[in-house]
């Protein structure tokens, strides 16, 4: 099983994820901020990112972009936030495989990284894939 990168501002969040991670037998790692988050890129290899999008010091967005430009691997990103769908149609489908919306169901996120970090994945969702968005690998 590879490793999750779980990237959240909210100390509960991140913990709680981690938790039920850690519970499911599926390594991770946290940061609080998308700064933190580079640099764990920058020296692990992770199999997805669990990524806030609102966050202050660097926020999901920046992350997102900075993978896009190559500056950190490119990682599948699952997108957990409160923001609504118009905040999300912009994100490149290349770097963001799955939107789930906050309040979120811990099943969801769990079963969406075991997807990219399961040893045998070839880091596609088909597209019966339950996210609260449309958006499936494409």
């Amino acid at each position: 099983m590879r490793k999750a990168l779980i990237v959240d501002d909210e100390g509960p969040i991140r913990n709680l994820i981690a938790a039920v991670l850690r519970r499911e037998r599926i390594p991770s790692n946290t940061a609080a901020n998308g700064i933190d988050a580079l640099e764990a890129l920058r020296k692990e290899s992770f199999g997805c990112v669990v990524l806030d999008l609102m966050m202050p010091v660097m926020n999901g967005r920046e992350v997102i972009e900075e993978m896009l430009h190559h500056r950190v691997p490119r990682v599948p990103v699952i997108v957990v936030t409160a923001a609504g769908e118009s905040g999300t149609a912009d994100l490149d489908p290349d770097v963001v495989k799955v939107i789930i919306r906050k309040p979120f169901d811990v099943a969801r996120v769990v079963e969406a990284v075991r997807a990219f970090c399961s040893d045998d994945t070839d880091d596609e969702i088909d597209a019966s894939w339950p996210a609260d968005s449309p958006r499936v690998t494409m």
